[in-house]
């Protein structure tokens, strides 16, 4: 009897081990996009827009990182000089009222932008705004076909932000309701 309770024992590990592969069970996404997604874009015959001489000349300028905010009533105002900003309306920030924000662009190539600090949720949507001209865009290509995109870690994918052109200025913005990296597109769908 103990010989047979020792040889089930034995097949129960054996079998335990083998199916303990934690590759197996976990599919594991990197935190963010890496060089080979980015130049395929974010799928669904989208692509990446990468910043023009002079984005990249103006984010030299400002050493691709600011800090600067502009307050008044209504807005708290943050940029890297005029080319990318964003606006907290009041209450945004919830008892964060004082936290000090930056924005970084994060890649020289592509058009990413990070905005500080990380993951920090907003009590409401904040919104983004990035001058237009300081992209590359392709032949026929104009403002309006341009989004924001979240690269989520959770599920390995870029979503698509509901992003519009103002009419007063050519930036595209957009609203969001954390502070994360994002980065422009050609959209996928037509929301204007």
């Amino acid at each position: 009897m103990n010989r047979i309770s020792w040889f089930l024992s034995c097949l129960l590990c054996v079998f335990v081990l083998a199916c303990d592969n934690e590759s197996d069970r976990d599919v594991t996404f990197p935190a963010e996009p890496t060089p080979d997604m980015l130049a395929a874009g974010p799928g669904g015959d989208s692509e990446f827009f990468r910043w023009n001489d002079a984005g990249r000349e103006r984010a030299t300028a400002a050493n691709f990182r600011a800090a600067l905010w502009v307050t008044n009533d209504d807005t708290t105002h943050i940029q890297i000089t005029d080319m990318v900003g964003l606006f907290v309306y009041p209450g945004c920030l919830g008892s964060h009222a004082a936290v000090e924000c930056d924005i970084v662009v994060e890649d020289p190539e592509y058009s990413q932008l990070e905005y500080g600090p990380s993951g920090m949720v907003f009590a409401d949507s904040v919104e983004l705004w990035l001058d237009s001209t300081v992209l590359e865009l392709p032949q026929n290509t104009f403002a309006a076909d341009v989004a924001y995109f979240y690269y989520n870690p959770a599920s390995g994918e870029f979503e698509e932000l509901d992003s519009w052109v103002n009419p007063d200025n050519g930036w595209i913005e957009a609203k969001v309701t954390h502070f994360s990296r994002y980065i422009l597109g050609r959209k996928r769908t037509n929301h204007n």
